[in-house]
């Protein structure tokens, strides 16, 4: 790691994956500031919410800045856009200029979302198709920050693990009931683990890497196929484990692409850095609900949305105690 990367700003550390990147950037020597809107700011935390630029501190002066934070809920974004542009698009663009006008390198987190789902490993030089409104304001907050300059880059993930899934929990606490896990067989996620998010973020910022990167699993699983593999390693009987379509729940319809994967082209060349393994980042959240006397692990706390942390998708009616997915 070079020594210019010294002082480092994380909007959303609150979040799940910008909390990871503080604590992999304190381990590493590197100080870290955040923001947050709680009321009571702690240490090193600055109280801003993207929503109101007008009641914004001034920044603080750093060489290395990330967004991380953002209204990712699809639902959200769906039900009310003006509200979630409002973050999503003016306060990141607002943000990112004030930034860079502080001679700040500034790292954006994105999403597969600004694709249509249509193929699979989608590269970095793809014109963005998005059918979504997150997936939209999602575009257009990349071309916001972008357009400051060399100093930025874009970094888009798939969906992201940290602490776990909520759709798992609910799985066990059906199985735990003695009911049975509905899983969809037609709704794709490629897992990523936070820790390889954390370690391209970083290298991304060592090196001040302008343009787009990747950071993807290595291919699509259905929630089908996570369910099953989160039965068998729980101990639980494959006869539990439902196969349903998202076609029959309450679900957007472009919240369940065909295909979530990205080419990692730039992140191997670059830094070799590869898509992980099929399993990895999901045995690795098993092999944690696994290390508990009760069996349910370590709960995440409530965060801040952030990229592909929260698009999870809502249960419908669950007859015969059925979790579903």
């Amino acid at each position: 790691m070079s020594d210019t990367l010294h002082k480092v700003l994380i909007v959303g550390g609150d979040s799940a994956i910008g909390s990871a990147l503080g604590h992999y950037l304190e381990a590493r020597g590197v100080d870290v500031l955040t923001t947050t809107r709680r009321a009571n700011p702690g240490p090193n935390q600055i109280r801003l919410d993207l929503a109101d630029p007008a009641g914004w501190p001034e920044l603080p002066k750093v060489n290395r800045a990330v967004i991380a934070a953002a209204v990712t809920a699809l639902d959200d974004c769906h039900n009310d856009p003006a509200a979630s542009r409002a973050i999503n698009v003016d306060g990141v663009g607002e943000i990112a200029r004030q930034l860079v006008a502080r001679d700040a390198f500034v790292l954006h987190f994105s999403t597969n979302q600004v694709f249509d789902g249509s193929l699979a490993h989608r590269t970095e030089k793809d014109a963005p198709c998005p059918v979504s409104e997150y997936g939209r304001q999602k575009s257009d907050s990349e071309s916001q920050v972008l357009a400051k300059g060399d100093g930025t880059a874009i970094l888009r993930l798939t969906k992201v693990l940290t602490n776990g899934l909520p759709v798992i929990d609910r799985w066990r606490d059906a199985w735990g009931q003695g009911g049975v896990a509905e899983a969809f067989d037609d709704m794709t996620l490629a897992p990523l683990p936070v820790n390889l998010v954390c370690e391209l973020a970083t290298l991304i910022l060592d090196a001040q890497s302008s343009g787009i990167f990747h950071a993807s699993g290595g291919r699509d699983l259905t929630y089908f196929e996570l369910a099953q593999r989160t039965a068998e390693r729980l101990g639980v009987t494959p006869d539990r484990v439902i196969a349903t379509s998202v076609r029959n729940a309450p679900v957007l319809p472009e919240a369940a692409p065909i295909n979530t994967t990205l080419a990692m082209t730039r992140a191997t060349t670059e830094f070799g850095i590869s898509p992980p393994t099929t399993w990895a980042a999901v045995d690795a959240i098993l092999a944690n609900i696994g290390s508990t006397a009760d069996g349910r692990g370590s709960e995440p706390a409530h965060q801040e949305s952030t990229d592909e942390d929260s698009n999870d998708f809502p249960d419908q009616a669950a007859p015969r105690r059925a979790a579903v997915a």
